[in-house]
């Protein structure tokens, strides 16, 4: 029993510590934009450059002596890794149109996408809870949306993609995980692994493709210096998530984790009273930033009684 609430104790604090790295990270994303216009992909080919610098001695430590079967391990790697990719580029748009703190808890929408997925494509029945779940999700996504200045359409195209493409990616992670799971690891040396796997072909496809963005003297590239904020709290989000993964499953992992949209629009109206200067977010009304909050609030409660209703 005293172990059981360590850990759930533990996943409370590395939940909420995931949910303030993706937050920063989102700043961190923003603060790119504004500085160096015109060069998302450059951010993000950059990003996983330095984070492969993590991720391929994370996998060389955590190497196992007993693989996944090949086809399996290389289809769930690639998709994961792809769909992630697509995912934060769409985001990282997304930022440069809105600010980080409407971007982050709309994020949550995946658990609408996952549940009209499981419904029309699976055909799965969801209990009631998970109906109410949906609705509770759907209210506050409009809630989002439309307090203040309403969200650009641009923003909301690229956002929903993005979660597209991290739904299709977090199946992807599952059954990864799942994979290196049944081949004999611990749920969270699997979880880890199959992150430094991630993280390793990532940055190996970004090296590849960089030498092409440095063919234009025109328009010359950031310097990696101002790709680290970005790389550094994103990785550092995802090891706090893996982590989480491993101390309270993977229902109740995704339920805290979901708590960044709270943090991200808490962060924002803080980033936005002391750093304005900077454009990274707008001040915001009492009652805006009120109707904001009720809506990250109602997105994660939506999201985590979709978890416990699973």
């Amino acid at each position: 029993m005293g172990d059981d609430v360590s850990a759930i104790a533990l996943g409370w604090i590395t939940g909420l510590s995931c949910a303030c790295f993706h937050s920063l990270c989102y700043l961190a994303s923003k603060r790119h934009t504004i500085r160096h216009p015109g060069h998302s992909l450059d951010l993000l080919l950059q990003g996983h450059v330095l984070m492969s610098v993590v991720a391929v001695p994370l996998t060389v430590w955590l190497w196992p002596t007993r693989l996944p079967p090949v086809h399996q391990l290389i289809t769930f790697l690639l998709g994961s890794s792809l769909f992630y990719a697509g995912g934060q580029w769409f985001m990282i748009e997304a930022m440069r149109r809105t600010e980080p703190s409407r971007v982050s808890p709309l994020l949550g929408i995946k658990v609408i996408l996952m549940g009209a997925f499981a419904v029309t494509a699976l055909g799965y029945t969801l209990s009631p809870w998970q109906w109410l779940a949906l609705m509770f999700c759907t209210i506050g996504a409009v809630l989002l949306g439309r307090t203040g200045t309403p969200l650009p359409r641009a923003a909301a195209l690229h956002i929903l993609l993005a979660a597209v493409c991290y739904v299709l990616s977090d199946s992807c992670i599952e059954r990864l995980v799942i994979g290196h799971k049944s081949a004999g690891m611990p749920l969270m040396k699997a979880g880890l692994f199959s992150l430094g796997l991630t993280y390793s072909l990532l940055g190996g496809i970004a090296l590849c493709v960089l030498p092409s963005r440095l063919r234009n003297p025109s328009n010359p590239l950031p310097t990696f210096h101002s790709a680290i904020p970005f790389a550094g709290f994103w990785i550092l989000a995802m090891a706090m998530y893996y982590l989480t993964l491993g101390l309270v499953g993977p229902v109740m992992g995704v339920a805290y984790q979901s708590t960044r949209g709270i943090v991200s629009i808490c962060l924002g109206a803080v980033v936005a009273r002391l750093f304005h200067r900077h454009a990274l977010e707008k001040r915001l009304e009492a009652r805006v930033f009120a109707w904001r909050l009720i809506s990250a609030v109602l997105m994660f409660g939506g999201i985590l009684l979709y978890s416990l209703s699973d």
